[in-house]
């Protein structure tokens, strides 16, 4: 087993660390990331989800909206990768037969610094890992949206509802 750690700098790019380092696999800013030698083209949508362009043409792509799904289909330059949620804020990565390649939450600080652990017994490339760790913050983050937004919309509902009660 082996697992990547993602923290965020102070700049906002996002640095993907093998085994929680030292060791660096992937850096990511908003547009572009380095993997290895590799230069990566990147782009997000809150519709159109999320692609990577790798330097020798192949493509990453988690299409669609990243939230509020319990599943999510990923392609790795023809190879399929499932994120499925199997609880709350738990998710499993799957490959196209179904076996398990690994898993990551959001619990625990997991929005902040997510671990994605490859336990399965599906081998995937460097790339492939950066790949799958970096849809795995992007989904973190678009389910953390959703949280925030649902709270403070119960918090304004309540809010206005305690101020007409106080007025009656």
């Amino acid at each position: 087993m082996h697992y990547t750690q993602t923290k965020r700098g102070k700049d906002g790019a996002t640095t993907i660390l093998i085994d929680g380092g030292p060791q660096v696999l992937g850096e990511f800013s908003a547009d572009r990331a380095v993997v290895g030698e590799e230069t990566w083209s990147l782009s997000t949508s809150p519709t159109k989800g999320a692609r990577a362009s790798l330097s020798d043409a192949r493509v990453f792509h988690l299409p669609g909206s990243l939230k509020g799904r319990d599943r999510l289909e990923a392609s790795l330059d023809g190879r399929e990768f499932v994120f499925v949620n199997e609880a709350g804020k738990d998710w499993v990565i799957e490959d196209a037969t179904g076996s398990k390649v690994g898993q990551f939450t959001g619990a625990r600080r997991g929005t902040v610094s997510p671990i994605v652990e490859f336990d399965g017994d599906v081998e995937v490339s460097p790339e492939e890992t950066a790949g799958l760790s970096w849809f795995a913050r992007l989904i973190l983050e678009a389910q953390l949206t959703r949280s925030s937004l649902a709270l403070i919309l119960s918090l304004a509902f309540f809010s206005v509802v305690a101020v007409i009660a106080f007025l009656v």
